[in-house]
């Protein structure tokens, strides 16, 4: 009898810790954010002008999943912030690496490329950022940035043109034309462009794109007379 109630009390202790465990097991489940939850907090931390702690949060998302592309895009795009660029090239170019498709992984190689002054590097990002899909602005208007730096202003225009021909209800490719149509002394062009930009810009940038375009009338001005 003594015997039988001792077995029955390494059963129910047995019960009890397979119960505790599975307990336990679940709090540390529950207690554990998935990747997703982890990169809405980097977001969120990103939104607030925190990209520190958005960082650390994104480097938590990529420990179980190294490949998730939001997690290597949302890092890469805080280190840049950070002024730390190679670490930002070295996350996009892993980007790349899985979806080498992506055009707006070549587009951001190609931003930082430039930031770094790495030119020749930064205009073939780009120009495989057009190939991939010559319908997006953002892939000419950087090309076009990265053409004006190394002083192909023929070739940038061409390219905020197609940025232009891609969505010609943006104002600020417009505002760009102009700044570039400016640089190569073409006043009048320059006007209209920013002029074109004023009208569909919004109110809150209008003063600023009015000002400037009050500028490119006094030195058109001043250019006839001379």
């Amino acid at each position: 009898m003594r015997k039988e109630k001792q077995f029955n009390s390494v059963i129910i202790c047995g019960v009890i810790l397979v119960v505790l465990m599975v307990c336990l097991a679940e709090s540390c489940l529950a207690e554990t954010p998935s990747v997703d939850e982890l990169l809405l907090q980097a977001e969120k931390f990103m939104k607030l002008g925190q990209p520190d702690i958005a960082l650390d949060y994104y480097q938590k998302a990529l420990e179980p999943d190294p490949d998730n592309l939001d997690g290597l895009f949302g890092k890469a795009l805080v280190l840049s912030q950070l002024d730390r660029r190679e670490e930002a090239l070295d996350a996009v170019d892993r980007a790349i690496m899985i979806d080498p498709g992506s055009q707006e992984m070549w587009v951001f190689r190609g931003m930082i490329l430039r930031e770094m002054e790495e030119l020749d590097e930064s205009l073939k990002s780009l120009d495989r950022a057009v190939l991939l899909d010559t319908g997006k602005r953002e892939a000419w208007m950087e090309r076009s940035l990265t053409q004006s730096s190394m002083g192909l202003q023929a070739q940038s225009l061409e390219s905020i043109e197609a940025a232009i021909r891609a969505n010609p209800r943006h104002p600020g490719t417009w505002v760009v034309k102009s700044l570039m149509e400016r640089a190569t002394g073409n006043l009048p062009r320059a006007r209209r462009s920013l002029h074109r930009g004023f009208r569909l810009g919004e109110d809150s940038i209008k003063e600023k794109m009015q000002e400037f375009l009050l500028f490119i009338l006094q030195q058109e001005i001043q250019q006839r007379k001379e």
